[in-house]
């Protein structure tokens, strides 16, 4: 089961944007690990999701959680 945490500076990125724009964020953060997922550099466990032009950041893959910053 994945665990999904959306910090407050997210979700206030998230209630800004438009309805479909946040709901292709939030629809790619639930089908992880599908997508434009990379690995930071420098970085042990933390990746980086595409979706246009935002991009998620902190999901560790270690404990299959997704902390969107």
């Amino acid at each position: 089961m994945k665990k999904i945490i959306l910090m407050k500076p997210a979700e206030k990125f998230l209630n800004k944007q438009q309805d479909q724009v946040a709901r292709r964020v939030l629809l790619a953060i639930y089908h992880l690990p599908k997508g434009q997922v990379a690995k930071m550099q420098g970085e042990d466990n933390l990746f980086r999701l595409r979706v246009a032009d935002v991009r998620v950041l902190q999901m560790c893959a270690c404990c299959r959680c997704a902390r969107v910053v």
